[in-house]
């Protein structure tokens, strides 16, 4: 792809984001498709979204309960991460990450339209910060699929 990208040059730089953006996207299906490949129990969709639904059914297969029961512990646990986050606590889940609240400040901003300068309110945001073990899973993903595409061909 970086020949693409290089080769491309010449015509500008309209053509160079898209090639970017089709690499990305290339990058973010080979993700989806590996993760949907280690999780043969959620039906395979259009689209690279994982639903709420999808969620409960797939944790309903993973604990070998029933969908009532997993869709009852899933909004349990909702309802726990937002009550933490409301008081101002950090939510901490070893090996995945942290969910906490993050402060924004009080700024000036400009009304786009008219150029008049307003007041942008301080605000409070719930953050997510992933774990180093969980970035070096998802991360493994893209090796994985490549190692597993080199054994097929190897196969042939």
């Amino acid at each position: 792809m970086q020949f693409f990208i290089k080769k491309t040059r010449i015509f500008g730089k309209k053509v160079k984001n898209f090639w970017k953006n089709l690499y990305a996207k290339l990058n973010l299906c080979v993700i989806m498709h590996a993760a949907r490949q280690s999780m043969p129990y959620i039906k395979k969709k259009e689209g690279i979204f994982l639903k709420k639904a999808d969620f409960i059914k797939a944790t309903a297969a993973k604990a070998g309960v029933t969908q009532k029961e997993a869709q009852a512990v899933v909004a349990a646990a909702h309802e726990v991460i937002k009550a933490a986050l409301k008081k101002g606590d950090t939510v901490p889940f070893l090996g995945f990450g942290t969910f906490k609240v993050s402060n924004r400040a009080a700024r000036t901003g400009r009304n786009p339209q008219t150029g008049e300068a307003i007041k942008i309110a301080a605000a409070k945001l719930p953050t997510f910060k992933a774990s180093p073990a969980f970035k070096e899973f998802i991360n493994n993903i893209k090796k994985a699929v490549a190692a597993k595409k080199a054994a097929a061909k190897k196969k042939k």
